[in-house]
């Protein structure tokens, strides 16, 4: 069995390597921005920065979404090592409501017997016959990570999200906008500041996303939910 601290340290070097290639190809998009302007007219140049609003956005939307769930698999890990525990009166009600968010579901379907399967699933939860787990696809970006559609993932799992992504809203749908007229053909040539500028602001904002979900995995430490 490990520890907290021990699993806090490998989710935290999960997420180094989740952010290390993406930070690397977003560093080196922007270098040869400034490599490819150079050398290549305005017209040749246009494509170059169409194809880096699309690599700039498809970063933002993979980064954030693994970074979710990899905090869902640090939940995970807690229950494996039996440091969470769903038999306890005390935890908390937001985990329920992940562990259950996907077969609460089975019970709008039309069919009794996905119903029953559901309800028995449930069931062997609470009677410890079947092992705790939150399935990582409940995250969903809906292929358009747009800041209404990041805000709910942060409220279903109940983790704050900074001020300075708040702030940052207006960018993220715009990103989202201009990569959708991109992948649907159009012609869309930003100049080169404004995707210079786009990369350092998808950089910044995994790196805020970072910090919540690290801050939301130390907060366990110190609530009635761990063994002592």
């Amino acid at each position: 069995m490990l520890s907290f601290n021990g699993i806090l340290n490998d989710i935290s070097d999960e997420i180094d390597r989740e952010l290390s290639w993406r930070k690397k190809e977003l560093n080196s998009l922007r270098e040869e921005l400034d490599n490819f302007s150079k050398n290549r007219e305005e017209e040749e140049f246009s494509f170059f920065k169409r194809g880096s609003i699309a690599l700039t956005y498809a970063h933002l939307e993979g980064g954030a979404k693994n970074l979710f769930i990899i905090y869902l698999k640090f939940l995970n890990r807690l229950f494996d090592n039996e440091i969470l525990s769903i038999k306890r009166k005390n935890i908390d009600e937001i985990i329920i409501d992940l562990i259950f968010y996907k077969k609460v579901k089975i019970f709008n379907q039309n069919s009794r017997e996905k119903r029953i399967k559901g309800l028995k699933s449930c069931q062997e939860f609470f009677d410890g016959s079947s092992r705790v787990k939150i399935e990582t696809d409940i995250i969903n970006t809906k292929s358009n990570l747009n800041f209404k559609v990041l805000k709910e993932i942060y409220e279903l799992l109940g983790i704050d999200m900074n001020q300075d992504i708040e702030l940052n809203s207006k960018f993220i749908n715009q990103l989202v906008k201009r990569r959708n007229g991109i992948a649907h053909g159009e012609n869309i040539s930003d100049n080169k500041k404004i995707v210079v500028e786009s990369i350092n602001k998808v950089l910044l904002i995994i790196d805020l996303i970072r910090n919540d979900v690290e801050k939301a995995m130390k907060k366990f430490k110190s609530k009635e939910l761990l063994c002592n």
